[in-house]
């Protein structure tokens, strides 16, 4: 079946390295697995044959039966990964995911799984290689940016493997990576800590061309912002993209909860 662009769909082709990425995905008998985007089943395969317990999301409802009638032992659901509330749809904690995620919605889901560590250990998942730089870049980094941000309060992350277009068909115009994410029990400083962090990042890193202390005066009075910069001993001339994770954490626990906007 070919592959359909508006599901950003590119599709293993060789078991070997589906067998390579469920062996780096380090999952054992009887853990529970979720896969999102199974496709022709290249990983499916491979986790089957681990003994994992496997719930597969595919969006693509022309290849739902397929799937089902491959891997009757899979929970197959036609639903979008996109929007899905996980804790209220997987019983538990300490699931892995594996996937080639798509690579239209790949930043999102990320972002979205990595927000539940109570239901989430591990995340193995092919993206674009430039999306990978990205999730593995730490702050304070020559590529820093929210994403890496993100990230980096609530997850280790590392790329464990590349591979060029050929690996694929249709073959990307680009490199893919698979990157392994950790998730820590809990965000560096704590939910409100790293809350807090992300807010500001979204508008520090949302001005790239400013210092920090200008991006954030552009949202909150300039004197709460030289107050907080000042508590934190962070030097608001710098731009977001120097800050290193202690600084961002500074900022976090030194802004107040209800800091009110301009």
């Amino acid at each position: 079946m070919d592959a359909k662009k508006r599901f950003g769909q590119h599709f293993l082709h060789d078991p070997a390295i589906g067998r390579a990425i469920v062996h780096l995905a380090g999952v054992a008998k009887g853990d529970a697995v979720l896969e999102i985007g199974p496709g022709h089943g290249a990983l499916t395969q491979p986790l089957v044959e681990a003994g994992v317990r496997l719930t597969a999301f595919e969006l693509d409802r022309d290849l739902l039966s397929g799937l089902q009638e491959r891997f009757p032992s899979v929970e197959v659901r036609g639903q979008d990964a996109v929007d899905v509330d996980w804790p209220s749809i997987l019983p538990g904690s300490g699931w892995h995911v594996v996937a080639n995620l798509p690579y239209n919605v790949a930043t999102p889901i990320v972002a979205q799984l990595l927000a539940h560590p109570g239901t989430f250990r591990r995340l193995t998942v092919m993206v674009q290689r430039e999306v990978a730089d990205r999730i593995v870049a730490p702050p304070g980094s020559r590529i820093a940016n929210r994403l890496g941000l993100y990230v980096d309060l609530r997850a280790t992350s590392q790329v464990v493997m590349t591979l060029a277009p050929g690996a694929f068909r249709p073959p990307p115009k680009v490199h893919s990576a698979v990157v392994r994410l950790d998730l820590r029990p809990e965000p560096l400083g704590g939910e409100g800590v790293a809350t807090r962090v992300e807010t500001v990042a979204r508008w520090g890193y949302g001005a790239r061309r400013k210092t920090l202390r200008n991006a954030l005066r552009g949202v909150w009075d300039a004197e709460h912002v030289d107050a907080w910069l000042s508590q934190a001993d962070v030097d608001g001339g710098q731009r977001a993209e120097a800050l290193d994770r202690d600084a961002w954490l500074r900022l976090g626990r030194t802004m107040p909860a209800d800091a009110p906007a301009r």
